[in-house]
């Protein structure tokens, strides 16, 4: 929901006004949106339209670190070692997110440690992140003409065009 390119209140009143033109017994709807971006005005909708009996709105928790540690162990990382990194590296929010916990593991596994410095910890996390990771997109061989350097610098001028121009997002649509 909060991925949207409306803005969410628009996006979630658009959504209301569509699912009302269906019978909610014959829909089962499932919305993602982070939760301090979850519209009051979306669930009440909801609820409205499928009864309080027929809506569940569920909460992600950061991962515990019973998670954290069995992450690790599959990985072949001894536990205590990495949340010892991790507690030396003040980069504890990082570990409790799935996406950023494989990251963090992954550079442990790699290197034996993470980097020294927040800089050096994001500067790694963008050239992660401009990795392909998706492994249909791979097996299709579709993973795109740049390696993921490459992407790193198209990223990197993108956020500098976003930033000297005073803009939250890039257009990739048609221009009409």
């Amino acid at each position: 929901m909060d991925e949207g390119l409306l803005n969410v209140l628009s996006l979630a009143t658009l959504l209301l006004r569509e699912l009302k033109k269906y019978p909610p017994e014959r829909l089962y709807v499932r919305i993602a949106c982070r939760t301090a971006e979850w519209p009051e005005v979306l669930e009440n909708g909801l609820v409205a339209h499928w009864h309080v009996a027929n809506f569940r709105a569920l909460e992600l928790l950061p991962l515990r670190d019973k998670d954290i540690a069995e992450a690790a162990r599959s990985d072949g990382i001894i536990p205590e070692r990495f949340f010892n990194e991790v507690h030396q590296k003040a980069v504890g929010p990082l570990a409790a997110k799935p996406v950023t916990l494989k990251f963090l593991l992954k550079l442990y596994q790699k290197h034996g440690e993470l980097p020294r410095t927040q800089a050096e910890l994001y500067a790694e996390g963008c050239r992660y992140l401009c990795e392909e990771s998706s492994q249909s997109r791979i097996a299709s061989r579709r993973r795109g003409m740049l390696s993921a350097t490459k992407r790193l610098l198209v990223a990197q001028r993108i956020a500098a065009i976003t930033i000297f121009g005073n803009r939250a997002a890039v257009w990739t649509g048609l221009i009409c």
